[in-house]
């Protein structure tokens, strides 16, 4: 019979485990609680804090106004220039290039780029040797064929007279032949018959080589005088050549490359040097097409042609070299171009005398300009006379303008409405843009809601709503009070002026 009061090695091992099992629980269960109790207490706090926190002053909540500041729109003049950019570049470059080969025996000590050399000065001499020589036999040639025509005309003269002796005596001879022959019956011998009639053959011989030569002297003249003109050309080309080993400059030049220098061998017909005519240049300035409409009437004359070339209003080109800005003046000569790829248009103005500095501002202190120079162009515009013109950042959206608009219910002076007025816009020049109004002279009537006299809101206005109530700045409200007592304004009322 098994005794169960006496446990074995396994019992024994049930029991540890069993009491470690309580142990683990009774662990847990003791963390438990310990995290209730500070949930507990925090809560507790919080709840202690919020009931015991001082209660925050009650007080009238009020809406801030956005301040703005205004600029009252004037009639004014409007007669901005029309602004163009481009480079400059020569109206007259010539590329120097000699019509004769050999070697240069002399070089203008300027011929470096940059250099200025006057109108006339000798730019190169070549070696004129050869063409002296070819000179000199031309007029020889010439000479020779001179005098042979001269002995041709002496020739012919003698021969005209020798023939008309001949021909007299052939007729002797002839009268002499006959009354032989009619002799013939006895009264002469036969030899004396034959002897007449052989003279008369052989005058008669000597009258035929004679008209021949006659003739055939005028033709050998003919064949000189060909000759001659030959040799005379030979004689022109030959002065040509000569007069073209010397190479003189042909206007006052700006030196754009020289390639050439003494004792070099030149090749005829290849280029040595480029030079560029200082007394005048161009300017292509590129414009808004739109902005043609507003040209100058002298300037739209000159265009078309159909002004001279002194009546075109003048044009102001600027340029910046070393750090200061220079201008001189030009004018308008003729319309270029469309340029497909920019959608610009190109007007060319013509500059006189820019670097030798007689039609410039500060000509002595001015350096010399080169091609290439980035220049505006300030093209004369036709005058708008009471024009209304906004400051371009007071323009949103390309198309409105926000305004100060008075509000008799608000008890607080300088405090008004928010309005939006609709504009157009025409022209652009700096800061000011020049908007469309009633009654602007050859451009109909423009959709505008803008007038005289409203004050537009140059500041910035974060979340613009029509109608929302704005506060004017002190120097805004300043300046409208003094507009109003000045007597411009009619805004007391509205000020709280009284």
């Amino acid at each position: 019979m098994r005794d169960d009061t006496n446990p074995g090695p396994e019992g024994s091992g049930r029991g540890v485990f069993s009491d470690w099992e309580r142990m683990e629980r009774l662990r847990k269960v003791i963390r438990g609680l310990l995290c209730a109790a500070l949930l507990a207490a925090g809560a507790g706090a919080c709840l202690w804090l919020v009931e015991t926190a001082p209660a925050p002053d009650k007080g009238e909540v009020r809406r801030a106004i956005p301040v703005v500041q205004v600029e009252k729109v004037r009639p004014k003049e409007f007669a901005a220039p029309i602004l163009g950019h481009g480079t400059l570049r020569p109206e007259k470059q010539v590329r120097v290039v000699p019509n004769v080969n050999g070697r240069l025996i002399y070089a203008h000590e300027d011929l470096a780029e940059g250099k200025l050399i006057k109108k006339g000065e000798l730019l190169f001499e070549i070696d004129p040797t050869v063409y002296q020589a070819q000179v000199d036999t031309a007029e020889a040639n010439t000479r020779r064929l001179r005098a042979s025509i001269a002995r041709q005309k002496e020739e012919l003269i003698a021969t005209q007279a020798r023939l008309e002796v001949a021909r007299d005596m052939l007729e002797i001879a002839e009268r002499e032949r006959d009354a032989s022959e009619l002799l013939e019956d006895g009264t002469l011998s036969g030899v004396r018959v034959n002897a007449d009639r052989q003279s008369y053959l052989r005058l008669k011989g000597e009258v035929v080589e004679l008209e021949s030569k006659e003739r055939m002297i005028p033709l050998t003249l003919d064949e000189l005088k060909a000759q001659l003109d030959a040799a005379s050309a030979a004689l022109r080309q030959a002065t040509f050549d000569l007069e073209n080993t010397k190479i003189v400059c042909p206007f006052d030049a700006r030196v754009e490359s020289a390639t050439a220098f003494a004792s070099q061998y030149v090749t005829a017909f290849v280029a040595i040097a480029t030079l560029t005519d200082v007394s005048s240049f161009e300017i292509s300035a590129v414009v808004d097409p739109r902005e043609l409409r507003w040209v100058h009437d002298g300037v739209a004359s000159a265009v078309r042609g159909e002004s001279a070339e002194n009546e075109a209003p003048e044009v102001v080109v600027r340029w910046s070299l070393y750090g200061r800005q220079f201008s001189c003046r030009g004018r308008v000569t003729r319309f270029e171009r469309l340029d497909e790829a920019t959608r610009t248009a190109r007007i060319v103005v013509q500059i006189r005398d820019v670097v030798l500095g007689l039609d410039c501002d500060e000509a002595d202190e001015m350096p010399p300009i080169s091609i290439g120079t980035f220049c505006q162009a300030e093209i004369p515009a036709r005058r708008v006379p009471g024009a209304l013109t906004v400051p371009r950042h007071a323009i949103h959206e390309d198309a409105w303008v926000y305004v100060y608009e008075d509000d008799p219910a608000s008890p607080e002076a300088g405090v008004g409405r928010l309005g939006r007025r609709r504009v157009t816009l025409l022209r652009t020049s700096g800061d000011d843009v020049l908007v469309g109004y009633e009654g602007i002279e050859g451009h109909g009537a423009w959709e505008t809601e803008l007038a005289a006299g409203d004050r537009i809101i140059t500041s910035p206005l974060p979340r613009p709503v029509p109608g929302m109530p704005v506060r004017l700045s002190p120097e805004s409200l300043a300046a409208l009070k003094a507009d109003a007592e000045s007597g411009e304004g009619g805004v007391r009322v509205a000020l709280g002026v009284r």
